[in-house]
């Protein structure tokens, strides 16, 4: 038997390993994702009286006396105590390894047996474990948590039970004892006692490194190392493990991260700078590092370093004092806003940094004394100071900083007024910007925005800070209104239309004004504030310069308007009188259509309009008239007589439009169907075709003109035909007494579309039209395509075969 000391070496080396694997990182390896628990860390559940056990070369052990804190843990707890000691196994006692804060261990042991169990009690789980070493150094665990793989290449074997109880381990691990070891060799079955213990577990950390990642055993003397070297892993619960018990060494690690922050993997590097982020101020050490790093060439790194830089907080103005003068030019730049976070040391470090022999850096400087909250009284003759001798970049970030101090410090007003004159156009705009904030209504800065606006480098801003100046602008914006530019006149005009309800009353007489400009892009602004107002207690104000505009020579300008008339709640007996003057006015199609759209989203409220309409000597509004009257369908149905009268109109196209729209008059029907029925016998095809449409589009009402409708079936026009079979068609079942005459004529008709109407006529009847199968399967074969496609159709809907394939 070899001494017990040894043997225990190698049993709760595995142990541990099991332990630190499974319960602290194989979870998460294999999962990939974060475990969330509200249950306190291992050590905080822990009564410890405060003996320890033993100081060993990676951690000190103590007693401790673990309590289950949840119903979970009580629960699983207590399952595996009664597992135990129906097994025989009895309770060594509990301990604690301070490098391993979050897992509780408890030993069980028994007189005779090849196995020692463990309970293992960490944040996220309790588990139960046996293990045994046999004599020639393998390794054999079997444990309830999830994940486990054998090492071979270290003799390790390893079998995972997940959810199973402490008698099913038991079974499952005697079983692989007698399937791994040698026929000449026994397991150990010393028992062992707590300082034992604790001896063994001190050596697997020492040798955690090269037992479990491969690293050389000189380096993994220090446990420090192993971790560290985890932040390189690929998967991202690994490196989010390590970086949490980095976290819990505190500023013993900083250094040791500072020196991967030069490190050649990017991975490793961002995970460094991350690691030392969650240290906070105890990363002291490695502050010249983290300044060093916000210049990395990989973005990321470098973001992460200036959030691990920024946790810092005062103990890092040293580091970034001393980097002004070391690093490169893009660290440089970026050290002020990190300074501005440090307190009164990183204040007095700006100011001193405003003699800074580089000008970018001293360019970054008033920003950072803005975020820093400098003292404005201090601050105000130093950037002065900075303005007046600066270059163009520090020119411009002086003036914007001294219009944030201005507000507290309006002795900055005087070098803002000055910047206005700057030569140069972005300092200009600064100063521009910070007067606006907090001097709009001075008189220089004023006449100074005016005259910016002749200067295309500075135009859109001046613009822009007008605008923002809201109903105080007035003024100058009516100045604007007689700039000889007519983009400047249309921003003046758009700056009018921002300013809202509150200042209509100011801004309607200038945008009325604006759309009698010239500029085809001033009056289209003009429009396009009006618009706004339209709905406005100031709306009637707007109104007539709107319909004004509909009269506009451009087509935009018209466009524009009827846009705004057509999304405007405008009361209908204030707008459609002017529509259909406009109506019968207007000299061009496009306009005329827009007005019928809009007089026809109108609904019923506009037929009395559009009756009176019907009696005007100009044909086309008429005919319009007739068109919107039918497209309102029923809703227009009182209106049915006065549209029938139109069908004997002296203008063809006004006949045409009356038939048309009396098809939509259902309820109308008594006025409609004899002016119907009477074009059915004009000699005109193209009133005869209408009228037969018109009666389809009636339905059922229309059933005393069916005969008429039968009459024209042999019509001399292809199109009138077709308008009577597509007729009978909408009629559906209605006309099922009509089949035979569809099938026996117009299916043989010599107009293409004439037999395609008959299809889609005998289709509509379903099933009904089964009994004439076999003469539309002769269409099948039709040369049309369109006749062809729809015969297949209506097969398909009554239930007939298939159309057959067409021979080429």
């Amino acid at each position: 038997m070899r001494p017990w000391n040894a043997v225990l070496s190698h049993r709760m080396c595995l142990m541990l390993l099991e332990h630190h694997l499974a319960l602290l990182a194989v979870q998460d390896l294999r999962d990939e994702r974060p475990v969330e628990s509200g249950a306190p860390a291992a050590s905080d559940r822990a009564k410890t009286p405060g003996e320890v056990l033993f100081r060993g070369r990676a951690a000190v052990f103590s007693r401790c006396d673990w309590v289950p804190s949840t119903p979970e843990e009580v629960s699983a707890a207590g399952e595996i105590e009664r597992g135990m000691a129906a097994l025989g196994y009895a309770p060594l006692g509990d301990f604690l390894a301070s490098a391993l804060p979050d897992v509780a261990m408890r030993g069980y042991a028994r007189g005779s047996g090849m196995a020692y169990g463990v309970l293992l009690a960490s944040s996220r789980s309790v588990q139960c474990e046996f293990h045994t070493m046999f004599g020639e150094g393998r390794f054999l665990t079997t444990t309830s948590a999830r994940g486990i793989e054998d090492l071979p290449e270290k003799g390790v074997y390893r079998r995972s039970r997940p959810g199973a109880s402490p008698e099913e381990l038991h079974r499952e691990h005697e079983r692989g004892i007698e399937e791994f070891r040698l026929p000449d060799s026994s397991p150990d079955l010393a028992q062992p006692d707590l300082e034992a213990l604790a001896k063994a577990i001190d050596s697997l950390l020492a040798r955690f490194g090269s037992a479990v990642t491969g690293v050389s055993p000189d380096v993994a003397e220090s446990p420090i190392d192993a971790i560290l070297l985890r932040l390189g892993d690929r998967k991202t619960s690994v490196r989010s493990q390590a970086r949490k018990a980095l976290a819990r060494l505190g500023g013993t690690a900083a250094l040791p991260l500072a020196r991967l922050l030069a490190d050649a993997d990017t991975r490793t590097r961002a995970e460094a700078a991350k690691a030392l982020g969650e240290l906070g101020p105890a990363a002291e050490p490695a502050a010249g590092a983290l300044v060093r790093a916000i210049g990395d060439a990989k973005r990321h790194v470098a973001e992460a370093a200036e959030e691990a830089l920024a946790t810092l907080g005062p103990v890092a103005t040293g580091a970034l004092v001393e980097a002004l003068d070391g690093a490169g030019a893009e660290v440089r730049m970026k050290i002020p806003y990190f300074l501005a976070r440090c307190g009164p040391r990183g204040i007095e470090a700006l100011f001193a940094a405003l003699e800074h022999p580089d000008p970018i850096v001293r360019s970054q400087i008033p920003g950072a004394l803005v975020m820093a909250g400098a003292d404005p009284e201090r601050s105000v003759p130093a950037l002065a100071a900075l303005y007046a001798r600066g270059d163009v970049i520090g020119r411009s970030s002086a003036v914007s900083a001294l219009g944030s101090f201005a507000p507290r410090a309006p002795q900055a007003i005087p070098t803002l007024l000055a910047a206005l004159e700057d030569p140069e156009a972005a300092v200009r705009i600064a100063a521009m910007t910070s007067v606006s904030s907090v001097a709009p209504g001075d008189e220089t800065f004023q006449v100074r925005l005016v005259a910016s606006l002749d200067d295309e480098e500075t135009r859109e801003s001046a613009l822009e800070m007008i605008s923002a100046m809201g109903p105080p602008a007035v003024v100058l914006l009516r100045e604007l209104m007689g700039h000889g530019d007519p983009a400047v006149r249309a921003s003046a005009v758009e700056a009018f239309a921002s300013f809202g309800e509150e200042a209509a009353g100011e801004a309607i007489p200038l945008l009325v004004e604006a759309i009698r400009d010239p500029s085809v892009q001033v009056r289209a602004a003009g429009i396009a504030g009006l618009a706004n107002h339209l709905d406005g207690t100031e709306g009637p104000t707007a109104l007539p310069a709107v319909l004004e505009a509909l009269r506009d020579p451009a087509p935009a300008i018209r466009e524009a308007a009827s846009d705004a008339l057509e999304f405007a709640d405008v009361e209908a007996d204030v707008l459609v009188p002017t529509l259909i003057q406009f109506l019968e006015d207007a000299g061009d199609e496009p306009t005329r259509q827009a007005m019928v759209g809009m007089l026809a989203d109108r609904g019923s409220e506009v037929c009395p309009f559009l009756v009176e309409l019907l009696g005007s000597s100009d044909p086309r509004s008429r005919l319009w008239a007739a068109w919107i009257l039918g497209a309102l369908g029923d809703e227009a149905s009182e209106a049915a007589s006065e549209v029938a009268a139109l069908t004997g109109d002296a203008d063809a196209s006004v006949r045409l439009a009356a038939l048309s729209a009396l098809g939509g008059f259902r309820s109308g029907a008594a006025a409609a169907l004899p002016a119907l029925s009477a074009a059915l016998a004009d000699p005109d095809p193209r009133a005869r075709q209408v009228a037969a449409l018109a009666l389809g589009d009636l339905g059922k009402v229309a059933e005393p003109a069916y005969d008429s409708l039968l009459a024209l079936r042999k019509d001399a026009s292809a199109a009138v035909r077709a308008a009577v079979v597509a007729a009978l068609a909408r009629f559906g079942a209605e006309a099922q007494v009509l089949v035979p005459e569809l099938v026996f004529e117009a299916l043989k008709d010599e107009s293409p579309r004439v037999r395609m109407l008959a299809a889609v006529g005998l289709g509509e009847l379903g099933a009904m039209a089964k009994p004439w199968e076999e003469a539309l399967a002769a269409l099948t074969e039709d040369p049309d395509q369109d006749v062809r496609t729809a015969t297949a159709r209506t097969l398909k809907q009554i239930g007939g075969k298939p159309s057959k394939k067409r021979k080429r």
